[in-house]
């Protein structure tokens, strides 16, 4: 409700409904969407570098790290 008040949303009416909508959304954000698969890298991540601190997870809060973890991730399964 706050982003339709703020105008970052400018009509509801325009916005495609579903997945199809809210992929053209991030587009014209400018935002990148991650696969489903990857955010699972990132929730294994989370979890394993949280057990070596003795908590149920260590959240990633800089998104940049998050991107960066994937991309390894992507470059270590192509080899």
């Amino acid at each position: 409700v706050e982003d339709v008040k703020l105008n970052l949303i400018p009509n509801l009416n325009d916005i495609k409904s579903g997945g199809d909508g809210l992929v053209e959304l991030a587009h014209t954000k400018h935002i990148k969407p991650i696969a489903y698969i990857d955010w699972k890298l990132i929730d294994k991540y989370e979890i394993q570098n949280g057990m070596t601190k003795g908590k149920p997870r260590e959240k990633i809060v800089n998104v940049e790290k998050m991107l960066e973890l994937i991309t390894a991730s992507k470059k270590t399964n192509e080899q």
